[in-house]
């Protein structure tokens, strides 16, 4: 993992992740920028006006070359799930649990999709319910952390081997219910669900990728307990 320091308007941001396509995706894209500030980085402490730039540029990298996936991912034998669902469905506690069982997090709620299907993740930590910590008694000495829309999350300890890219083997929604199972999916419904999660209007190639990813790899998990989810997930990989 490396340090890549770019200055889009002359302002410092930096991004954490190693993988070629995004160093060069953002090269090009920072070049496109009239510098319009004169910034030190050595000077540069403001950490939300840092973040909120991030997020800005993350954007428009999502405009111009990935396309934005609202999930999380995990990884075991270098092969990728991703976590799809609304709120309440469990996405990043899944994950989590997944990770106390030797998987490896890529991932925790904002993915990007490479033109090679390659998941790029965002390297943000993992934050997760307060109240999920009665299921993980690690968690209860985590700080919190009071997100822009009020909600307070657990910022949980970056996991040990995290990796920010990952090919990917299955796509799955995730549903809570009485019993667990495991069903494939139509591509129709998982791209109704990332439109909703777009955060401008996608192009017809943002939609053409992502149906690409889902190809085959589509599937829908109902499940009763994180153990008998995770149970599942391995059945994929």
């Amino acid at each position: 993992m490396g340090w890549h320091r770019f200055f889009p308007l002359g302002y410092p941001v930096e991004l954490v992740n190693t993988h070629e396509s995004v160093i060069a995706a953002a090269r090009l894209l920072w070049d496109r920028y009239p510098k319009m500030f004169d910034v030190p980085a050595v000077e540069f402490h403001d950490v939300d006006a840092h973040q909120d730039l991030k997020a800005l540029v993350l954007t428009e990298l999502d405009r111009r070359y990935f396309a934005p996936i609202h999930a999380a991912c995990v990884q075991l034998r270098d092969r990728g799930v991703v976590l799809m669902g609304d709120s309440g469905a469990g996405t990043s506690t899944l994950a989590y649990a997944c990770v106390r069982a030797g998987w490896t997090l890529v991932s925790d709620d904002s993915s990007h999709i490479a033109p090679d299907l390659t998941l790029v993740a965002s390297a943000q930590p993992q934050n997760l319910r307060p109240d999920v910590a009665q299921f993980f008694p690690e968690l209860a000495g985590c700080p919190t952390i009071t997100h822009a829309n009020g909600k307070v999350a657990l910022q949980v300890p970056e996991p040990v081997g995290r990796k920010l890219t990952s090919t990917v083997a299955a796509c799955v929604f995730l549903h809570r219910g009485d019993t667990t199972s495991l069903a494939r999916c139509d591509i129709s419904q998982g791209l109704h669900y990332t439109g909703r999660y777009f955060p401008f209007s996608p192009e017809s190639w943002h939609l053409e990728r992502l149906a690409a990813l889902f190809e085959g790899r589509l599937w829908t998990l109902t499940y009763a307990n994180l153990d008998q989810a995770e149970a599942r997930l391995r059945d994929l990989v």
